[in-house]
């Protein structure tokens, strides 16, 4: 499996760069949670490093291979593969199709079957429209079509959106399995509790760039990221009026 190299990426929509000289890891087995309030630019970093933004400077590279700015559709047979922010599934098509549709890296990966059994309630929703899922279930799927793609490097966007609390541990605890197969796992998440508690390492965006990176493997580690955390949004709250 690839590791993820990330060196003074600059990237942004407009003319200001949202996030300037971004440089950090990712290495295979390894879950890291990449987090920041709202605009903060984490999935600008994610739409970047998966080729839906391009990089104005900087190298992104895959297990030593430079893939900076290629084509989302290259990026994935790559083995960089984008499980995104509000899902984006193809609501109309069962789960199965859904899933079918992950295949076309035409990357070695699990098959529909194992992903089945990683995510049992989507096998009671095989042949169910994927707009008729629930939150969770379309979660699951999103991150099921991701994992048939083949990744070395899988990144999800804000997988709590919408989610019941009790669902959010579901779908958290799923993450360091994955990673534990050889994958690096990146996930960009606002609620920094549950992020945090299943992540090896954290990253934290603010001003730009990356304010924060540290491991989270221990529960000392853990409570030491939140603390900078907070920290770090006491910083950037402005002064009240």
């Amino acid at each position: 499996m690839s590791a993820l190299e990330v060196q003074d990426l600059v990237c942004g929509y407009l003319a200001t760069p949202v996030l300037r000289g971004v440089s950090f890891s990712a290495a295979p087995g390894e879950v890291v949670a990449l987090l920041g309030p709202n605009g903060a630019g984490k999935t600008t970093l994610l739409k970047t490093l998966s080729g839906l933004v391009q990089a104005r400077s900087g190298t992104v590279t895959v297990g030593g291979r430079d893939v900076t700015n290629l084509r989302t559709e290259k990026l994935a047979r790559a083995g960089v593969i984008l499980a995104p922010e509000g899902r984006r599934l193809f609501t109309g098509l069962t789960v199965r199709e859904n899933l079918r549709i992950g295949a076309l890296t035409g990357r070695e990966a699990p098959g529909i079957e194992e992903v089945l059994e990683l995510f049992p309630r989507l096998r009671e929703r095989i042949d169910f429209k994927a707009g008729s899922l629930s939150g969770g279930e379309q979660q699951m799927l999103t991150v099921g079509r991701a994992l048939i793609g083949g990744p070395g490097v899988l990144l999800i966007d804000e997988p709590s959106l919408g989610l019941a609390p009790k669902l959010v541990a579901a779908v958290f605890d799923v993450f360091g399995s994955l990673a534990a197969q050889g994958r690096a796992v990146m996930v960009a998440e606002q609620n920094v509790g549950e992020a945090i508690r299943v992540a090896d390492r954290c990253l934290v965006l603010a001003d730009g760039g990356i304010a924060l990176s540290a491991p989270s493997r221990t529960e000392a580690e853990r409570a030491h990221v939140q603390a900078e955390y907070a920290r770090l949004l006491a910083i950037e709250l402005p002064e009240a009026s």
